[in-house]
Order: structure tokens, then sequence, then C-alpha cells
């Protein structure tokens, strides 16, 4: 089996068992028996019993690996010890190395996975490898997914480097990829929260609300990164400040919200100019 067709295999079968199990947009399984019997079902099926193995196609068994790994991390509760061991093992493997674009993408699911076990700065190892990897080669689109979360662990050390979102933002818009400019949007948002600026946070996760309800990805999100930083401003003084300025970023324009988000200069718009009127100036492929 082709590396196209064992990866579709593996990713077919993840959808599958996640529709079985009941999971709901926050990733939480109806019943976690049933997710148990599935994380077995995974790996009889993607690791022990496939042709790929019975074939020697190492990169083939490096990508059910990792698919193993992932259901172990999104089941309810998660077994990260195995979750771990999966993606390791993986990683292990020749054939998964040399493949500049799985190897950044493996780095940054064990990164995660490292990151759950308490693990920050074993993650933030992973990511940079990641990173590296993907640039070293101009893999925009692993380089992007690296640079989110090298961000998201700035912003848990309490030390936001929004420029690290603006630049995810930069290579998604070439991509052309909507769901990482959402990403690269709640990255900037959880940047501005950290340090206070509750209007620019507001604005910009409206934004990316807006734009994963018109692309249709809202609702796939297994868990939603940003949450915590949106209970820790609902709890203060300025909840209604950040509201308003949600409602308002839900309403812009694509190319007005994109010249805010990549311009940190740019000052906070008034929802009268915004509703009359998309900003010109930035082109937008």
């Amino acid at each position: 089996m082709s590396r196209r067709g064992a990866f579709a295999a593996a990713v077919t079968l993840t959808a599958t068992i996640a529709v079985a199990t009941g999971s709901s947009a926050d990733g939480v399984a109806s019943a976690a028996a049933p997710r148990a019997a599935a994380q077995t079902a995974v790996e009889l099926t993607l690791v022990d019993q496939t042709p790929w193995v019975h074939a020697g196609d190492e990169f083939s068994v490096a990508l059910a690996l990792s698919i193993a790994s992932l259901s172990y991390m999104s089941a309810t509760p998660a077994d990260l010890e195995l979750a771990e061991e999966r993606q390791r093992s993986a990683l292990a493997l020749g054939a998964a190395r040399h493949d500049a674009t799985f190897h950044s993408l493996f780095e940054s699911v064990l990164g995660r996975i490292l990151h759950f076990r308490g693990d920050d700065a074993g993650a933030v190892d992973c990511y940079r490898r990641a990173r590296e990897i993907a640039a070293r080669t101009g893999d925009e689109f692993a380089e992007r997914i690296a640079l989110n979360q090298i961000g998201w662990s700035r912003i848990a050390a309490g030390e936001p480097q929004p420029e690290l979102f603006t630049r995810a933002l930069e290579l998604s818009l070439r991509l052309r990829n909507e769901d990482g400019d959402a990403y690269a949007l709640e990255g900037l948002a959880g940047s501005a929260a950290v340090v206070g600026d509750v209007e620019r946070a507001g604005l910009l996760l409206g934004a990316a609300q807006a734009l994963r309800a018109r692309t249709g990805l809202h609702e796939q999100r297994s868990y939603v990164t940003y949450q915590s930083f949106v209970d820790a401003v609902l709890a203060t003084d300025r909840a209604a400040e950040f509201e308003a300025a949600r409602i308002v970023g839900r309403r812009m324009p694509r190319q007005a919200v994109l010249e805010f988000a990549l311009d940190p200069a740019t000052s906070i718009p008034r929802p009268s100019e915004l509703i009359s009127r998309s900003t010109p100036g930035l082109r937008v492929p």
C-alpha cells in the first residue's frame, strides 16, 4: 500500500472511531468504555495486522503508530503514556525521519503529548526541532504548525511572542489555508490577553470564531486552546469590554481583520467603520 493510501486509511479509521464513540466538539466521548475498545481496534488494525507491516513498509508503519498515538491522546481519559510510547516509536523509524514533512509533524505531535504530561521544556524542544526541520526544507505548512505550538508555549510561560503567530498567519495566507488563519488569530488573541490588551484579544478571537463558522470547521476542533485565557478575562471587571470587542471582531470583513492582525500598530476600529465598508490597502491571496 502506498504512503498516501496508508495515511488515508489511518485517518479514515480514526474519524470513524470518533463518530462511533460519540465524540463531541470539545473532545469528550459519551462513554469511556466504547472509546477504550476503539483504541484497541486502532492498535490491532493499524499496527499489528496491516498489509504495510507484513510488506515491510516502514514509512506506513510510522504513520500507523502516529495515528494510534493521536487516538490515545484523544481518549477519555487520555492514555498519555501509551501515546508517547507510540509516537516515539514512530519517530525512531528511519523512514519517518527521512521525510521532512512527517518528521516535523511527528515532532509537533510528540511536543503536544509532552506538554500534556507536564514536560514543558521537552515539549518546546520538540516544537523547535519541528520548526527547524520544516524551515530547512521549505515546508511552510509544517512550519506554521510548529510556530503556533511554540507561540502557545510562550503564552503558557507568561512571555508571549506574538511575532510567532504573525509569521504563522503570513505562511497560512500564502498557503490559502483558512483553518491556519484561524489558529494564528487565536494565538494573537491569547498573546494580547496575557499582556492585558483585552480589546485586541476580544476582537481577534471574534474574528477567528467567525472564520471557523464560515468555513464549517468550528465544530471539528477536539479541544479549544484559548479557553483558559477567555475564562480568565471573563472573570475580571473587563469582561464586558472583551465581549463587546469580540462582537466587533465577528463582524469585521476579512481584509480588515488581517490588516489589524498583521500590524500591531493598527488601532481598534469603531463598529461603524466596519459595518459600512471593508478596509482597503491590503491585498489578500
